[in-house]
Order: structure tokens, then C-alpha cells, then sequence
């Protein structure tokens, strides 16, 4: 079909493309305004070995890592760090507040909590695990407290926690929603279009 076609077709469809997506936004905005403020705070490790072994590389370490930290031991290592400070976090609220990923041997952790001061927290307690426990973490038989076998060094730390999901986050995703209601609407228009233009089956059939 002519460009012209889908021109004709754009114009005739676009009050209901733009009802769409308007209405699309203003809910995608509403329904993110009543979710409780999330805030985050990342940490940013190196992990080397402190003595070569020989039996595993120092990329793997920081490859289990995000495996190892998303456990239950870890985040019960966690909450038990953060009890000693005067902080009650159970350990399923900590393995849902965190996560790692990493990049070879450079590891970061992310918090998340409806509180700043609770992420930036968290993530401060998940660093001072891995420090304290080191290679012990990866079931070491020769890691023990004070000789972990593990070196951490902290490359960049939250200062303070950012707004994970603030009013910017909220304007990108429904422009993002908008969009693909919008997109979706002119599809189904192009579909009804081409069906009459070219015949219903059942009719042509019978005709």
C-alpha cells in the first residue's frame, strides 16, 4: 500500500490513537504515585584472593558472588550485622532488599528500601559481611576469622540514597506505555482497515 494510504489512515485513526495513549499515561502515572518511595544505595567491590591457590581463578569469585549473596545465609549474615547495630531487619526482608551483580572482578551491591537511611544501611552491612567473612562465604576449608583469604576493596559507595522510583522514573514509563498503547491502536486500526479494504473470507466465499 501507498504511503499515502497509511497517511489517510493515521489522520482518520488519530483521535483514538491519542485517547490511547493519554489514557494510558495518566493510569501508568496514577497507579506509580500510590506505590510506597523506594530508595537505593550500590556498593562497589574488588575482590582478589589474598594467596594464589592455584584451584580457582579470582573472575570466578566475583561470578559467584551475586549467587552467594542472594542466599539465605547471606542475608541471615546481614540481619544479624544489622541487629548489632540497633537494626531489626529480618533476613527475607534483607534478601529482598538486595543484589549483586558483577563485571570479572568487580562486584556491586544494591540495596533497595522505602527508606534511605535503611538502603544505604543494608548495603553497608552486605560490605562489612563479605569483609568479615571473606572466602569463608564460599565454603573455604583454609578461610577462618582474621585470615579470609579474601580481599575487599571498595571502589565507590552511596553516599547518600537516590530515588528509585520518583517522578522522572514515572514520566519515563509512561511515555514508554503511552507510546505502545498508542502503537497498538493504529495497528489495530491498520488490521480492521486492511480487512474491510480487502474482503471478509466469508464473504468472498459466498459471494
Amino acid at each position: 500500500m501507498a504511503p499515502r494510504w497509511y497517511l489517510q489512515l493515521l489522520r482518520a485513526a488519530w483521535p483514538a490513537i491519542a485517547a490511547a495513549a493519554v489514557l494510558v499515561a495518566a493510569l501508568s502515572v496514577l497507579l506509580a504515585a500510590r506505590e510506597p518511595a523506594r530508595y537505593g544505595a550500590e556498593v562497589t567491590l574488588l575482590l582478589t584472593r589474598s594467596e594464589d591457590r592455584r584451584f580457582d581463578t579470582e573472575d570466578a569469585l566475583a561470578y559467584d558472588a551475586p549467587a552467594i549473596i542472594a542466599g539465605r545465609p547471606f542475608a541471615a549474615a546481614v540481619a544479624a550485622h544489622l541487629a548489632s547495630q540497633g537494626v531489626a531487619v529480618g533476613a527475607d526482608d534483607v534478601r529482598a532488599m538486595l543484589r549483586a551483580s558483577n563485571q570479572r572482578r568487580v562486584v556491586t551491591l544494591a540495596a533497595s528500601a522505602t527508606r534511605p537511611e535503611l538502603a544505604l544501611a543494608v548495603s553497608a552491612a552486605a560490605r562489612d559481611v563479605l569483609i568479615e567473612r571473606g572466602l569463608m562465604l564460599w565454603a573455604d576449608p583454609l578461610a577462618r576469622p582474621g585470615a579470609t583469604g579474601l580481599n575487599v576493596v571498595v571502589l565507590d559507595q552511596s553516599t547518600a540514597a537516590s530515588r528509585l522510583n520518583g517522578p522522572m522514573v514515572w514520566a519515563r514509563d509512561a511515555v514508554l506505555r503511552a507510546a505502545v498503547a498508542a502503537w497498538l491502536v493504529f495497528a489495530l486500526q491498520l488490521a480492521i482497515r486492511t480487512y474491510h479494504n480487502q474482503g471478509a473470507p466469508c464473504n468472498s466465499s459466498t459471494s
